[in-house]
């Protein structure tokens, strides 16, 4: 009886799991579609999301409570989810801020080590959601940008790369 039920539980938990955390243009990515577009091709996931629009990832921590996503998925906000619930993939959305690129990375390290402290997503792979530069910066996208921790976050593609790389 106990090799059939984790043969059933294993026939039916999620291929790949991911948590979103951010403003509303992590709303704008569409992460309840995670689900079906992965059912659409015969595959498994299961998705989550804390938004709270028009804030930093800085503002979310330190105000865990406020979100969007609530009422809206089963997970809760995102201490509830990530300390409840396995993921496999982690995905923080930058924000427009003045702050410098290294608390940036201190804010995504943190939100990826408290998901990490729930032994089911020890592995919990974070991704960073760039949203699209503003109209007036979007000229220079493709500009390099000084990989110095002590510079503001600008909303170019190589800034990007630079958070990535100190994040993973």
């Amino acid at each position: 009886m106990a090799i059939a039920a984790t043969l059933l539980a294993a026939a039916v938990a999620p291929a790949q799991t991911f948590y979103q955390i951010g403003n509303s243009l992590t709303i704008d990515s569409n992460p309840e579609a995670i689900e079906a577009m992965a059912q659409s091709v015969g595959l498994s996931a299961e998705a989550g999301f804390h938004v709270r629009g028009g804030s930093t990832l800085t503002t979310i921590w330190n105000a865990p409570y406020y979100s969007y996503s609530d009422a809206s998925q089963p997970h809760g906000t995102y201490r509830r989810a990530l300390a409840g619930y396995g993921w496999d993939n982690l995905i923080l959305q930058a924000f427009y801020n003045p702050f410098p690129l290294s608390t940036d990375v201190a804010q995504f390290q943190q939100f990826r080590d408290l998901a990490r402290e729930n032994p089911a997503s020890a592995n919990a792979k974070p991704y960073v959601y760039a949203p699209w530069p503003l109209a007036s910066e979007w000229q220079n996208y493709e500009t390099p940008a000084l990989d110095a921790p002590e510079l503001t976050l600008s909303h170019n593609q190589q800034t990007f790369f630079h958070l990535v790389d100190r994040l993973n």
